[in-house]
Formats: structure tokens, C-alpha cells, sequence
């Protein structure tokens, strides 16, 4: 039985695609396809496995060079979409808090990732109706054995918290400061909006909060896990997810 089980993985391994891998042809082989189905469905599961596997690296590598500010989680129904968050501190967005989704196609990681802006940003590079993020100057190519979904995160980070925009203007400068006021009243708001759920949540937070979390700090314990709290640029404006 072990034998048999140890012989089935080896012919899985040899014959399973790794993501961004070419695909096989198809095998000209005329036997039953009653006996081909259950082995081509091992081999749908496998590479999903592969393909899990490599998503838990990209998520692992973003811990690590997250930049500051943002925030970022999977989705509860399907690893290929990520929800995030960031606070921007700085530049024209100063004081923004807009939520976004990373897409992972099935062709990752030869083809690049999707971001989309779920909050309104007035910007030269996000799709005024889609609010997909156009990456082509940050990535004119994608090299998967060097881009990660984390290089993404932060080319994000930094049209944010650009200190100027491409045809600046005072007009452009009130528009930018709709979308950050908007980003903020809108809080409460996502809590219930359709298209926000599953994404990370935000609260206002009390500052009975603050002082409990600084209390188990100072004392060097570790409390319960409770909502994260994340603030913004302005002391007064703290939110807890």
C-alpha cells in the first residue's frame, strides 16, 4: 500500500504543472477515459496545492516588506483575492484610508497581479470608473523571478504618497482632497456596503482602548487578541480594526 501510494506522488510530481509553467499537449492516448478522469482530477488538486503554496511565499515575503501603513488579508472564500487597506501619512493623500483588492490570476507568477481601488482616488494612474491601478510605468515588464505581489503593494504605496501629481493644478488638488475626506467619512458606511465585505473592517476607536493596550504593553502581557488598532496621520482620527 505505501509502495503504491509512493509510486502515485512520484507520477503526480513528473507530470504536474508549476504555476507560470507551459502547459503539456494533451496525450494521444486511447485508453479508457473512465480511467484518465480520476487521475486528471489529482492532478487539478496537486496544482492547486503547488499554486497554494506559492501564494503562502508572496504573503510571507509581504509581511517582510510591507510597507507602513497598510494593511493586508485574504479573502475568507478564495486565496487568489487579497483585501487591503492603508493609511496614507503623507504627500497629497495625507489623512486618505482607502481600501483596495489584489486579483492573483491563474497565470501567476508570469503574469502580473490586479489592483483595484474599492475607495474613490482621484489619480492619473487608477481607472476613474474601474479603479484598477495602471502599473505599466512601475512595470513596463514582469519578471516573475523578480516581481512579487509585494512590489506591487508598495509601487501603490508610493503613487500615494506622491508629493505631486501629472498636470497638477488647483483644480486636481480639489479633487484629490474630496477623495481623502471621502475615504474617511465613508467608514461607517463600509461596514454594511456590499461591495466591502470581507474586506477589513473599521471602527472608531475609544481611548479606553488605547489606555488598555498601552497598560498590557507596559506590564509586558499578552492580552487576549482583540481588534488591531491602526491610526491615521492626525491623533485625534484613530481607528481599530
Amino acid at each position: 500500500m505505501a509502495a503504491s501510494r509512493q509510486s502515485r506522488f512520484h507520477s503526480q510530481l513528473a507530470t504536474a504543472r508549476l504555476p507560470g509553467a507551459p502547459v503539456r499537449q494533451p496525450s494521444t492516448s486511447t485508453s479508457s477515459p473512465h480511467l484518465q478522469q480520476p487521475q486528471c482530477a489529482a492532478l487539478d488538486e496537486f496544482r492547486e496545492q503547488l499554486f497554494a503554496v506559492d501564494l503562502l511565499t508572496e504573503y510571507w515575503q509581504l509581511g517582510v516588506h510591507c510597507p507602513r501603513g497598510v494593511y493586508i488579508i485574504p479573502s475568507t472564500v478564495t486565496p487568489r483575492e487579497w483585501h487591503g487597506v492603508i493609511f496614507v501619512h503623507s504627500g497629497l493623500y495625507n489623512g486618505g484610508i482607502f481600501h483596495f483588492t489584489i486579483f492573483v490570476p491563474d497565470g501567476f507568477p508570469k503574469t502580473r497581479p490586479l489592483l483595484k481601488l474599492k475607495s474613490r482616488v482621484h489619480h492619473p494612474k487608477v481607472h476613474a470608473t474601474n479603479g484598477v491601478l495602471n502599473m505599466l510605468s512601475g512595470f513596463p515588464s514582469w519578471d516573475p523571478s523578480h516581481h512579487h505581489i509585494w512590489h506591487v503593494v508598495d509601487y501603490l504605496h508610493r503613487c500615494l504618497h506622491s508629493d505631486h501629481l501629472e498636470g497638477e493644478d488647483e483644480e486636481v488638488r480639489r479633487l484629490v482632497r474630496e477623495c481623502v475626506e471621502e475615504s474617511r467619512a465613508a467608514i461607517s458606511e463600509r461596514q454594511t456596503a456590499p461591495e466591502f465585505s470581507g474586506m477589513i473592517q473599521l471602527v472608531p476607536c475609544s481611548q479606553a482602548v488605547v489606555d488598555k493596550a498601552r497598560a498590557h504593553i507596559q506590564h509586558g502581557e499578552y492580552p487576549h487578541p482583540e481588534p488591531i488598532m491602526v491610526t491615521s496621520s492626525t491623533p485625534s482620527n484613530t481607528f481599530q480594526l
